[in-house]
């Protein structure tokens, strides 16, 4: 974490306080923070599905949140790292809350790891095995864009560009060696009330309709949006 003194892991807990061991069922998984100092775990949460990848925002008012990435149909989530007062004084110790769980309309298999993207941190990202790359609304998890490749493409690996303000842009790469590059243009961003449809667009819609928002894909023609 950003304060230095803190880490945020994935364990497996092999044995409970009392050294009890699960037989019949695999080991839980947990959500933990670390604190360097003390040496102690100050908090964990349980996680009933694989973990692929922790990833955290960057610190607004001192406050830290952290994208866990699933394996196979389990959605991204995003957890707030509070830090609470103790009894001492000048002592804080860090507590893990579930803000959002980021959905599609109908179950998929994700693949990779989910990522912050945009100006401030304001999307999260995420893609499928099939080839789709999602994109959220980070504070309401309202579902935004849904990219699809072409038919023939498969991705191996795409990720977001944090630092392209005001635009919207990320990557994505093929097997056969093709690097897409995805972008909302170059308007301002629309407010947090005005959001663009979760649904792509057609080629045929207007340009001040894809400056609302939309994502093209640069270097192709697609559902989305026309070559730029």
């Amino acid at each position: 974490m950003a304060d230095e003194v803190r880490i945020v892991a994935v364990g497996t807990l092999v044995e409970s306080k009392d050294r009890l061991q699960p037989t019949q069922s695999r080991a839980e998984k947990r959500l933990l923070i670390y604190n360097l100092k003390t040496r102690e775990v100050e908090h964990h949460v349980p996680l009933l599905q694989e973990v692929r990848n922790v990833s955290l925002s960057t610190p607004v008012n001192k406050v830290t949140h952290a994208l866990v990435s699933h394996e196979n149909k389990s959605p991204p989530q995003m957890w707030r790292i509070d830090m609470k007062t103790t009894i001492r004084p000048g002592e804080h110790v860090a507590r893990l809350v579930l803000v959002h769980s980021y959905v599609t309309k109908t179950p998929v298999e994700f693949a990779g790891q989910s990522f912050f993207g945009g100006p401030d941190e304001m999307f999260v990202c995420c893609s499928s095995k099939s080839g789709e790359m999602y994109v959220w609304d980070r504070i309401s998890a309202t579902l935004l864009h849904t990219l699809r490749p072409d038919d023939s493409e498969v991705i191996k690996i795409f990720a977001c560009n944090r630092r392209a303000i005001p635009r919207f842009m990320l990557v994505s790469g093929g097997l056969d060696g093709t690097l897409r590059i995805w972008s909302s243009g170059t308007s301002p961003l629309p407010s947090r009330q005005v959001t663009s449809s979760p649904e792509p667009q057609a080629p045929g819609e207007s340009s001040s309709s894809r400056r609302r928002g939309s994502v093209s894909t640069i270097g192709t023609t697609g559902a989305i949006g026309v070559a730029v």
